[in-house]
């Protein structure tokens, strides 16, 4: 984008709020850099020591220069609501981890027998976290800091540093579609696999999931819609051409999902591709692009004759064989149980591994062990107990207004971007997703949730009341 066209936006911008709320954008390259790292290095949720501690330490550098740029500019208030949540979070973590009398301890739900176990090893006396496993809560705490940083440094952007943001992250999904399709070409030992535990008869890009990839993936389908629409209305020289790449790369992320051999990327297809369609054709007057709606509908339909010509049987094959017989759907009711006996106090961030493995039953015993619960709304709850449901509940609630607000601003013609309704809808897809696996569990897909919530927070700041 030209810097008289981002100045256009920003002016537009600050006249359509309250003085009050006027200050000054922040630069994009920080946030850009963040989110390079987190997708490149984040995409494993096993705590593979070197790419966490990068993404850790990428993710302090952007908290540090958040509150470095707070000192003289102050906080966003429109991001006042989030930053309340991540304390939130982040409190609720050190309540985990703090210590706690034996006799207390004891008494907490799902500890009396692991107290008669301490008892019997002369251990019984020390004073005990609430957390079964402390170290992975330590750990868990120290994986908000990229997210975090994700957030508040994006909900300070420009509706330009927004988009540049947006296309960075269609360039890496393309990257990683790229790079899924030289792993299947090299087979399951090619070297461009990056992590040992992974799916190795998938391309798995920047990732060791094939689901996560395609997350990713669907997510950014409809960021490719909103950046087409958005530089098809400039009429500036040169957005023609820009256009047109964004809806190539939206129809080469449509076949990646196909090459991820995906189950869930298959179910979540089909709504990615009716939100992108959304964003192209439901915004009207100015927001009706007629050649870009068209080509996008042309790309949209294009895509799916590919995926099922080439990828529907292979996927369609993985559906029949490990349906019925899929541990994520065998062990729910088992962690359900597990939910109920801890209680309302759960078993602390990053314990699932551990306190799975303890009531794990005999005829679900495989060599594949369960590091996660394949939900993320029941392994929070089993972790975070009724404190950790009840954040789970207010963010979704959050989410629910800040996407109708989005929706309702294009349908009314006042966005000043299509980017908040494309972040609404990027944002509900990892929330669908999640009932089924655990992309959140990732770096990379957490701070991608990040991006589209500061996109989402600034819809008041950025479009016209």
């Amino acid at each position: 984008m030209g810097a008289s066209t981002t100045g256009e936006i920003l002016l537009h911008a600050v006249a359509s709020r309250p003085a009050a709320h006027a200050r000054e954008t922040a630069p994009w390259q920080p946030a850009a850099a963040l989110l390079a790292v987190c997708l490149v290095f984040g995409g494993s949720s096993q705590g593979n020591a070197l790419p966490t501690a990068i993404t850790e330490l990428a993710g302090l550098a952007g908290l540090t220069y958040a509150a470095w740029r707070w000192r003289s500019v102050g906080f966003p208030p429109h991001a006042r609501l989030g930053g309340a949540f991540l304390l939130a979070l982040a409190a609720f973590h050190l309540i985990q981890l703090a210590p706690l009398p034996p006799g207390l301890w004891a008494l907490l739900p799902g500890r009396g027998a692991l107290a008669g176990d301490l008892r019997l090893a002369g251990t019984a006396d020390a004073w005990r976290p609430l957390s079964l496993t402390p170290q992975l809560t330590w750990r868990s705490l120290l994986g908000l800091l990229a997210p975090a940083a994700m957030f508040l440094l994006s909900a300070d952007l420009s509706a330009g540093g927004l988009r540049r943001l947006a296309g960075l992250m269609l360039a890496v999904a393309l990257a990683s579609v790229m790079l899924a399709t030289l792993q299947l070409a090299g087979g399951p030992y090619s070297p461009l696999r990056f992590y040992a535990i992974t799916n190795a008869d998938s391309g798995v890009g920047f990732f060791a999931n094939r689901n996560h990839l395609a997350s990713l993936l669907v997510v950014s389908m409809p960021l490719a819609a909103a950046l087409a629409v958005d530089w098809g209305l400039e009429g500036r020289r040169g957005s023609t051409v820009r256009v047109a790449a964004t809806l190539g790369i939206y129809l080469v992320l449509m076949v990646g999902v196909g090459v991820s051999l995906s189950r869930a990327g298959m179910l979540l297809l089909a709504p990615a591709v009716l939100a992108s369609l959304a964003i192209a054709l439901v915004g009207r007057g100015p927001y009706r692009q007629r050649p870009a709606a068209l080509l996008l509908v042309g790309a949209s339909v294009i895509g799916l004759f590919l995926v099922g010509a080439f990828s529907l049987a292979a996927v369609a094959q993985r559906f029949h064989q490990e349906g019925a017989t899929d541990i994520r759907f065998q062990a729910a009711p088992v962690v359900i149980q597990m939910a109920k006996a801890y209680g309302p106090v759960g078993t602390g961030f990053g314990a699932f591994e551990s306190a799975y493995g303890a009531a794990e039953p005999v005829t679900l015993l495989l060599p594949n062990y369960l590091n996660h619960a394949h939900d993320d709304y029941l392994e929070l709850w089993l972790e975070g107990g009724v404190l950790g449901v009840a954040l789970a509940l207010g963010f979704i609630a959050w989410w629910v207004r800040a996407s109708v607000a989005a929706w309702w601003a294009v349908w009314r013609r006042t966005a000043g971007s299509m980017l908040p309704a494309a972040a609404s809808a990027g944002a509900g897809l990892l929330l669908l997703h999640s009932a089924a696996d655990y992309p959140l569990r990732t770096t990379a897909l957490a701070c991608v949730l990040a991006l589209f919530c500061g996109t989402l927070s600034q819809i008041r700041a950025t479009a016209p009341q």
